[in-house]
Formats: structure tokens, C-alpha cells, sequence
């Protein structure tokens, strides 16, 4: 194998038909053990996971189109950044009274219901 790897080196081709017959033989041999071919499958497999634009294009994710179209229509995209707007404070719920914490030195009120009134 060196042999030749060093021919094909110096000369850019082989010489005589027998080693050029060599050549071929040893070109189509199966050198890699299937133990290493399982491990390169494995690692392949892995690497795929993580790229998505394969993920995408095999058909494991599917991504959704927009049907509203609303990114096409500037109206609407600029009625969805307006500045004076907060998404948090959309709700016109009243803010939740939370409880005050019971400390060891004061004890909790009791609670007055119907049965106890």
C-alpha cells in the first residue's frame, strides 16, 4: 500500500498493469472492522440530532406556515409593537392581596365564617 500511495506521490500515476490491478484490488478491500462502521453510524446519528436544517429537511420537524400573514401587513405589525402598550399589564384583573406572613411572636386571626359569627 505504501508502495504505491508513494508512486501515485511522485509519478501522478500507476505503472504497469499488474499494479494497477494491485491498485484496484486493494481500492475496493473493506479495511474498517463493522465495529468502527456501528460507532460511525452512532456518532453520525448524534451529529444529526443537533442540526436542524437536516432535522428539517428529513421531516422530523415540521414547521408551520402563517396563515394570518400578519408579518406581510404593516398595520398590524405596528399595532403589535405599539410603545405606550405592556403585554403584562393587558388584564384589567385587580392585583392579588397576598397574606401577610404569620410570625412566631403574632398569632393569626381567626377567621370568621357563617358558622362562627
Amino acid at each position: 500500500i505504501c508502495g504505491l500511495m508513494i508512486e501515485k506521490y511522485l509519478k501522478d500515476s500507476i505503472a504497469g498493469d499488474a499494479r494497477k490491478a494491485n491498485l484496484d484490488r486493494l481500492s475496493k478491500l473493506n479495511l474498517i472492522p463493522p465495529r468502527i462502521y456501528k460507532e460511525l453510524r452512532t456518532r453520525d446519528s448524534l451529529d444529526h440530532l443537533k442540526d436542524t436544517t437536516y432535522l428539517k429537511k428529513t421531516g422530523y420537524w415540521k414547521t408551520t406556515t402563517d396563515t394570518l400573514e400578519t408579518e406581510d401587513e404593516p398595520d398590524l405589525k405596528a399595532e403589535k409593537t405599539k410603545p405606550g402598550k405592556n403585554d403584562k399589564d393587558s388584564s384589567n384583573a385587580p392585583a392579588k392581596v397576598k397574606p401577610e406572613a404569620v410570625l412566631p411572636d403574632n398569632k393569626k386571626k381567626a377567621t370568621k365564617d357563617s358558622i362562627n359569627i
